[in-house]
């Protein structure tokens, strides 16, 4: 199938909408489920980009909650441990997948921010992530293919009319990408940048000998591709907090398990913090400031961790 029709654009008022191939090439999707909206589908392109790096670039299993064209999470999937399940709301769920901790911790990063989100996976959609989804409030998801119980389950949510999208993993699109702003039309290369240690080699902080845990190089990467691999997004509109340990290898604070997010929406950076009582965080441009679980973790923040690095 070469074009998709759509029941409107962006907004109900702007018709006809539709999504197509300029090439005559099929479509590198397939709606199983549901009636997958304009916006819908930018969340579904944008998101699939992101995981996919993020799997390429880690080996890990990856997910993302995208709400209106923009990520309000995104994480890869590395094991919970009972305290982080309970965090992000999973604990009588039992034992989960590596994909379905990785939407876990995607959903649990701005909670907010992400209730009535679009799902992107990187793997097969199984049951074990289906459950989590089915008790979300959410549009829709996107994924190279399904389990069996697992499309069951979603073609149950909404009653009947969850979107369902399914990619083709092995799609490659053009070179150069084309937007149209205001009826002109404007020609870029895609960013193909390649996400790898090399890339993060360059510690961008005066302290060239700071070694930094293995364990932080997953939220290293995720937010490298956040702030590089989003397309149509600066890198000053996302910013990515860093898992406790990264901020323990400069600041030595205690507890180095907790696990810590914060993420740029509209104008406020949002902080959530667990199970720790006060995080530290500064440099020599900018004061010391500590912040604990009493303050508000909706507050403007504006904290430059990225020198930590």
């Amino acid at each position: 199938m070469n074009e998709l029709e759509l029941k409107y654009g962006c907004n109900p008022n702007q018709k006809p909408s539709r999504i197509y191939m300029e090439d005559g090439s099929d479509l590198p999707v397939t709606v199983l489920n549901g009636k997958p909206g304009y916006i819908n589908f930018l969340d579904a392109f944008n998101g699939w980009q992101l995981v996919k790096e993020l799997k390429a670039a880690t080996g890990l299993p990856a997910a993302t909650s995208f709400k209106h064209v923009s990520p309000a999470g995104a994480a890869v999937g590395l094991p919970l441990s009972e305290v982080e399940s309970k965090i992000y709301w999973v604990d009588d769920l039992g034992e989960l997948s590596p994909l379905a901790c990785a939407y876990a911790r995607a959903r649990g990063a701005d909670r907010m921010s992400s209730f009535g989100d679009f799902i992107s996976l990187s793997d097969v959609c199984d049951e074990s992530t289906a459950r989590i989804i089915k008790r979300e409030v959410s549009d829709g998801v996107i994924a190279p293919g399904y389990t069996d119980e697992a499309l069951a389950i979603l073609k149950a949510k909404k009653n009947g009319n969850y979107n369902v999208i399914q990619i083709d993993p092995d799609y490659v699109p053009a070179p150069i990408e084309h937007k149209q702003v205001f009826g002109i039309t404007f020609e870029q290369g895609r960013n193909e940048l390649k996400i790898d240690d090399e890339l993060l080699s360059n510690v961008v902080t005066d302290n060239k000998e700071i070694k930094l845990p293995q364990l932080c190089q997953p939220d290293r990467i995720i937010k490298s591709d956040l702030n590089i691999g989003v397309r149509g997004k600066s890198a000053e509109q996302i910013t990515f907090f860093k898992l406790q340990p990264c901020i323990d290898a400069i600041h030595h604070q205690p507890d180095a398990h907790a696990p810590i997010r914060s993420l740029q929406h509209g104008s406020h950076q949002i902080l959530t913090a667990f199970s720790v009582t006060h995080i530290k965080c500064g440099h020599d441009k900018f004061p010391l400031r500590t912040f604990d679980q009493s303050q508000s973790v909706n507050k403007c923040l504006r904290i430059v961790i990225q020198t930590a690095y």
